[in-house]
């Protein structure tokens, strides 16, 4: 952007149009995102330890039972994080995090 401005993660996830509703990302230690995708997938994403990891479901009742549609994980290394690391990564990150992963999942349908 041209002036300065870096969109927050309220605006990366607005601006993707891939969800009908989300809360987050919210919370450190860990840091959590539940969302439901416009087609009614429901979304979870964690960014805790040394890693970030998200699933996609049918349902949050799939999600509970472990029944993924998708999974997605990779490790997160903050130096100035310490012990934290991913519990402590910035909500920006995170959104955009999810929205590439929610892309990747989109496409492979």
């Amino acid at each position: 952007m041209t002036d300065g401005h870096l969109p927050s993660a309220q605006e990366i996830l607005h601006s993707s149009g891939l969800f009908q509703r989300w809360q987050g990302p919210f919370g450190a230690v860990p840091v959590q995102f539940v969302g439901e995708l416009k087609q009614g997938q429901y979304v979870y994403f964690r960014a805790r330890g040394s890693k970030i990891a998200m699933q996609i479901a049918s349902s949050e009742e799939h999600w509970q039972n472990n029944d993924y549609l998708a999974e997605f994980e990779e490790p997160y290394f903050d130096p100035e994080g310490g012990p934290l690391q991913a519990g402590l990564c910035p909500g920006d990150f995170c959104a955009n995090k999810i929205v590439a992963w929610v892309k990747c999942f989109s496409a492979a349908l």
